[in-house]
């Protein structure tokens, strides 16, 4: 596991480094979501937490390029959509508490169009020879982890992350909250079903979905003890603070 997760930093550090050269943003929803999660709680009108602003702070970080702030506009708007009880005016207060300047707005009509950084092609037009030669030797070196990354479920370590566990689950945020239960929820649920095959990807998983308890309120665990069964699944990942997940192996039978 501690392999793993060297390869995913050397990844993702490649990936933030190649970004601003690149034609296509690296950001993915699930990076979006697990890092604005600490703030669902004052996003519905609860206090604000520090972990909330550390979230903002490296999502913004993190969204260098057009595609990539565009991106992250359109995983908000998503997640504005699927989250009830939105307290827009905090939403609007947010940044400034945190003291950073956000260009991405929380609001399910939100033109993400619009988050474009006019200095891209300018900057990369005085990118000189030995630059760009850099920015293609990096782009391979992504290529081949990236391959690595494919191969290991192959090998003894889980390859699954927390990013991907909340991407598959983000849909689901809604009916967890109390609200109906969406098509893409249990798309999403059968997906992060097949993808945690190991034990360790049903740990990690496990973990993943203990912490995001701990972080969301207003959850309502009936709807997600029922989750599974609306679902037609049989998952053994609980959605629960107090889940013990050194217990989750590869023994459990899984309805496909």
């Amino acid at each position: 596991m501690a392999a793993m997760l060297k390869l995913a930093c050397v990844v993702l550090a490649c990936m933030v480094v190649v970004a601003p050269y690149a034609a296509e943003g690296a950001i993915s929803c699930g990076t979006v979501v697990s890092k604005v999660t600490p703030c669902i709680p004052y996003l519905q009108g609860a206090a604000l937490q520090p972990s909330c602003c550390a979230g903002l702070k490296s999502l913004l970080a993190a969204t260098k390029t057009t595609p990539d702030r565009q991106a992250a506009c359109n995983c908000l708007k998503s997640a504005a959509r699927a989250i009830p009880g939105i307290n827009y005016g905090n939403a609007a207060s947010l940044p400034g508490k945190c003291a950073v300047s956000v260009p991405y707005k929380f609001g399910p009509s939100t033109d993400c169009t619009k988050y474009v950084l006019v200095s891209t092609d300018t900057m990369k037009n005085k990118m000189d020879v030995s630059t760009k030669i850099m920015a293609a030797v990096l782009k391979l070196a992504c290529v081949l982890l990236a391959c690595m990354v494919v191969v290991a479920p192959f090998a003894a370590e889980g390859a699954i992350s927390c990013g991907t566990v909340v991407s598959m689950l983000s849909p689901c945020m809604g009916y967890l909250m109390g609200g109906s239960l969406p098509a893409t929820c249990c798309a999403g649920v059968k997906s992060l079903n097949e993808a945690a095959e190991s034990t360790t990807d049903r740990q990690t998983t496990c973990g993943c979905l203990k912490s995001a308890a701990k972080a969301m309120s207003n959850i309502n665990m009936g709807n997600a003890a029922a989750l599974p069964g609306k679902c037609g699944v049989s998952l053994p990942f609980k959605f629960s603070t107090s889940i013990d997940c050194t217990k989750m192996t590869n023994n459990i039978n899984m309805i496909r």
